[in-house]
């Protein structure tokens, strides 16, 4: 039940972790016969004799604190290592250290959680109680956010399985009282682990009247170390008497040590661990007992939960909340937490997805594409074909082109983008494809209305197509660069087809040929290569 940097005992913090420079204190006997048994490997280069702890063979010495020390084991009847929690002789003598353990044992042992570790077996060992349980190879929650960076979806996962694990134990009528990241394991799965449950109260159950275990505990902090007095308490410490659990993480209630402690308790813990996890600090500054308090009581939030652009808006006001010093104005479960705080770190992924989604469409993939790219060539090719027969009209003295002709190609040109919509639709193209092809058909329309307007004004001819394919390109500029950055070639075609018109009229129907031609094959080329795969999604900022 321990980490694999065997750094501590499943219910304590802040005992040295060397099991060689851990005071010594006799559990059971089983220390002494450890030391005994590596001098004689040592001294006579032979095997000692195995020790026992119940059924349980003893390996090695993993952890220690003042209440109780823990071995790693070996179950010979079900062949697994096993975490051995054995009290230290010094308390095992004392009933409410042994009914602290049994107590922490029931609770852990009721729950069944995937996020909780299981406990096997209680029992003694020459007067000294025990708990069998699982053995979690892994690092703290503390120790897995200082290995690397961890990204904000990371970090609320991790918390959400560790606030699952709490809820668990709330469902059964119990409070933790003394959850912090050192208190959670992450194992070698990824699963985050609740432990330390030796604090454990029932809802509702005030601390003002502690059970007897904890009353005789003046003197003693939770994590069994001599309790330094209120003022003086330091963060990770917890205080004497019984006000129990860390105060870095303790409620306000829970500090005052005269109010019922429900579950809502364990909610501001949790909260304060994840952001400081999220934040790289506390939220109530402070390093002792009164100054966080006083913290608490002016609410003196640190506001950086308001506006760190790393933290999503949403998940920072689901903290907050949880952050309240009322227990009222927080969350009244622990389930109702973790659907907030889920559905909060969801709008981001949803906005994310929704970018991806909004690109996809624009670039429709598939088969599909094939047909548009076809229809800008069709009806590229087409209106230059007009532009041609009316210049070898005029090349023959038969027509000269004017306003009626560019209208009547303007009303072709509407014709053949509605026939395109109707074909797109007919073949399935997404809604994003049929509003394109609506966009252009509207384009379609403004470029008669220009005509119109020139025509009315009594402009030259020239002059009124220069400004017609000027308001073309300028509108379809406006409008394609929020769909697809490389379509802004088309809208070049149109814009650079507008001063050629103005300033070498002489020239009009190559220019218009060009200017046609070029905007629907840079259309044309862009979809042909989307529908032979040969165009990548994009990815927004952030991914």
């Amino acid at each position: 039940m321990v980490s694999s940097e065997q750094r501590s005992d499943l219910s304590l913090r802040g005992q040295p972790t060397d099991p060689g420079a851990a005071p010594y204190d006799d559990a059971g006997g089983v220390e002494s016969k450890l030391r005994m048994g590596r001098a004689i490997k040592t001294l006579l280069q032979r095997d000692p004799k195995p020790i026992h702890v119940g059924r349980y063979r003893i390996i090695r010495r993993i952890g220690a604190g003042g209440m109780s020390v823990v071995y790693a084991a070996w179950d010979d009847e079900l062949d697994r290592e096993v975490a051995i929690k054995l009290l230290r002789a010094s308390t095992a003598s004392a009933p409410n250290w042994q009914r602290r353990l049994r107590r922490e044992a029931t609770a852990m042992a009721s729950l069944g959680h995937v996020n909780v570790a299981h406990v096997y077996e209680v029992g003694e060992h020459d007067g000294c109680p025990f708990i069998a349980m699982e053995l979690i190879v892994g690092t703290t929650v503390r120790q897995w956010l200082a290995q690397r960076t961890r990204s904000v979806p990371e970090i609320i996962a991790m918390y959400v399985q560790a606030a699952r694990g709490l809820a668990a134990a709330h469902d059964e009528g119990l409070v933790h009282r003394d959850f912090k990241p050192d208190n959670v394991l992450v194992d070698q799965h990824g699963w985050a682990r609740v432990l330390d449950f030796g604090l454990v109260l029932a809802a509702g159950e005030s601390t003002a009247a502690p059970p007897e275990d904890e009353s005789d505990s003046a003197g003693e902090s939770a994590d069994d170390e001599p309790g330094p007095t209120a003022d003086a308490a330091t963060v990770g410490h917890t205080l004497p008497g019984t006000v129990l659990g860390t105060p870095a993480y303790m409620a306000p209630e829970q500090m005052n040590g005269t109010q019922v402690v429900d579950a809502r308790a364990d909610q501001f813990a949790l909260c304060v661990a994840l952001y400081e996890a999220l934040h790289g600090e506390r939220p109530f500054p402070g390093d002792s007992l009164t100054e966080i308090s006083k913290s608490m009581r002016r609410q003196r939030v640190r506001p950086v939960v308001l506006v760190s652009e790393r933290v999503p808006k949403a998940v920072a006001e689901v903290i907050t909340r949880g952050l309240e010093q009322d227990p009222e104005h927080r969350y009244p479960s622990m389930d109702t937490f973790i659907d907030a705080l889920i559905l909060a770190q969801q709008q981001r992924e949803r906005a994310r997805r929704s970018e991806l989604e909004r690109r996809a469409q624009a670039l429709d993939f598939g088969p599909r594409s094939e047909l548009r790219w076809r229809h800008s060539m069709f009806i590229g090719v087409t209106l230059a074909s007009v532009v041609a027969v009316l210049y070898m009209l005029r090349i023959a003295g038969i027509h000269e082109a004017d306003y009626p002709d560019a209208i009547a190609i303007g009303v072709l040109l509407i014709v053949l983008q509605r026939l395109s919509e109707a074909r797109l639709s007919a073949a399935g193209v997404n809604a994003f494809g049929q509003r394109w092809a609506r966009l252009l058909t509207i384009a379609s329309t403004v470029v008669i209305y220009s005509m119109v307007f020139c025509w009315t004004l009594g402009l030259d001819f020239n002059l009124g197509l220069a400004i017609t394919f000027l308001t073309a390109g300028s509108a379809s500029m406006a409008v394609i660069v929020f769909v697809d950055a490389r379509l802004i070639i088309s809208s070049l075609c149109l814009l650079a087809t507008a001063p050629a018109l103005a300033f070498a009229p002489s020239y009009r129907p190559l220019w218009l040929i060009l200017g046609i031609v070029g905007a629907y094959t840079s259309l044309a080329l862009i979809w042909g290569r989307t529908a032979h795969g040969q165009v990548s999604l994009p990815c927004p900022p952030g991914e």
